[in-house]
């Protein structure tokens, strides 16, 4: 591990898209769009792929990023996630193998010295379907105590209506309360009974609320996908269009905006129009 500490910390899935875009997804997906955006802000991943091609291409990606590899765990046994559309369900329903290598994250001596030393911690839906790599996550998060926790309940396979049942509630219940912000996928909160009624931006405010999180990012999905971006002293929060192959990189820069103490909204446009 490098020495010096880095502010944040991505935790949770790595899997392979097959068919068509970005091949990477998860976590890893995510700690590659920040550490791309951040510039001179640091970001490490903790994850876990398989022994095989999967496994090597998504080490290779992160590497490129400028992503430290020590926690990404090498699992001999199980193989990388794949995201793929199955044999007899429609073309746009896929579906993430499982088991796969990042359900079983495991707790080592590296992940306790990276928790104490984060400043924000992002943890993602999809890797708390499993128990084994919810525990090693739930572990990370109450060691990382002086750094703010941030759930990304937008993260997860686009598996129809059926996706938070797969995911499970309760787990993702309890990482909704565990963080202190958020970034939301309102259709999810639907499932999930949390999202109330009114625009995106009084049902993420809703939302802010019940949970105290400290901010709420929003998804909406579609064509083109929505952004809810919180809005700051006192002003209220807007909506951003993007299109869904831009949507990781534009919640990166907002997220890194949000960070930092900057305006999103402003950060957001600024890169839209090649500030």
């Amino acid at each position: 591990m490098t020495s010096v500490s880095p502010a944040v910390v991505v935790i949770g899935s790595a899997f392979e898209r097959r068919g068509g875009g970005e091949r990477i997804g998860g976590a890893a997906e995510l700690a590659i769009a920040l550490a791309t955006a951040s510039g001179e802000r640091r970001t490490s991943v903790v994850t876990r792929v398989g022994d095989d091609a999967a496994g090597a291409a998504i080490r290779a990606a992160l590497a490129e990023a400028g992503l430290d590899l020590d926690t990404v765990q090498v699992d001999p046994d199980l193989p990388t996630g794949r995201l793929a559309a199955k044999a007899f369900t429609p073309p746009s329903e896929q579906r993430l193998d499982q088991p796969a290598a990042f359900d079983h994250l495991q707790w080592d001596g590296e992940l306790a010295s990276l928790a104490a030393e984060s400043e924000w911690v992002l943890f993602d839906a999809t890797s708390r379907r499993h128990a084994q790599s919810r525990s090693t996550i739930d572990r990370f998060l109450h060691d990382a105590r002086g750094a703010t926790r941030i759930f990304d309940l937008s993260m997860r396979p686009p598996e129809g209506p059926q996706r938070v049942d797969r995911l499970g509630r309760a787990a993702l219940r309890v990482g909704l309360e565990e963080a202190d912000a958020a970034i939301v996928d309102l259709a999810i909160a639907a499932d999930l009974d949390l999202s109330a009624s009114g625009d995106a931006a009084s049902r993420l405010e809703s939302l802010r609320r019940l949970f105290r999180w400290r901010f709420v990012l929003g998804i909406e999905p579609g064509e083109p996908m929505r952004l809810a971006l919180p809005g700051g002293d006192g002003r209220p929060g807007v909506t951003v269009p993007t299109a869904p192959a831009e949507a990781m990189k534009t919640k990166a820069r907002a997220l890194l905006a949000i960070l930092k103490g900057e305006d999103p909204a402003s950060v957001v446009a600024g890169a839209a129009s090649g500030a």
